[in-house]
C-alpha cells in the first residue's frame, strides 16, 4: 500500500480538504493510505467550520478530523508528499532532506498549471469553495496519475 501525505500550514483547511476529497474520489477500495499534517499545526484541532461545510457539499466528511503536526516519522513513512505551496516544499526539503525526492506541489502531477494553493483561512465561504474546487481538480488528476502508474 502506498502512503500519501497532504501537507499545509495548520492542518485545519487545505490538507484536510485534500485528504477527505482524495478518500471520496478514490473510493473505498483504493490501494492508498492517505493522511494529512501541518508544518505549524497545533495538535487535535478540528477542521475549520468553512472547510467542513464546503467539503460536505461534495459528500466528503471532515467531522472527525483532528490536526496533527508533521513529524519526521510521518514524513519518512510517506511514499508521496503533496504540499500546497512552494514554501511548504522548501521547508520540507530543508527539514527532511531524506524525503525531498518525494515532495511535490499538489497540482504538479497532473495537467493543470502548477501553482500554489492559497490559504483560505479567515476568508469567506466563497474563498473556501474556490480553494476546495482547486484542490479537487488536483486530486482528480492525481488519482489518474496514480492509476496510470499502476498499469
Amino acid at each position: 500500500m502506498k502512503n500519501i501525505l497532504f501537507v499545509c500550514t495548520g492542518n485545519t483547511c487545505r490538507s484536510p480538504m485534500a485528504e477527505s476529497l482524495f478518500r471520496l474520489r478514490a473510493g473505498k477500495k483504493n490501494p492508498w493510505h492517505v493522511s494529512s499534517a501541518g508544518l505549524a499545526a497545533t495538535p487535535n484541532l478540528p477542521a475549520s467550520l468553512e472547510a467542513r461545510i464546503v467539503t460536505s457539499e461534495l459528500g466528503a466528511d471532515l467531522s472527525r478530523h483532528q490536526s496533527q503536526p508533521l513529524t519526521p516519522e510521518t514524513a519518512n513513512q510517506a511514499d508521496l508528499i503533496l504540499v500546497m505551496t512552494e514554501a511548504h516544499r522548501e521547508h520540507l526539503r530543508s527539514q527532511f532532506p531524506e524525503v525531498a525526492h518525494r515532495v511535490y506541489l499538489i497540482n504538479e502531477l497532473g495537467t493543470s498549471k502548477v501553482h500554489d494553493v492559497c490559504d483560505p483561512f479567515g476568508g469567506s465561504l466563497e474563498i473556501y469553495k474556490q480553494t476546495r474546487d482547486e484542490i479537487e481538480r488536483a486530486i482528480l488528476e492525481l488519482i489518474i496519475f496514480l492509476r496510470l502508474g499502476e498499469a
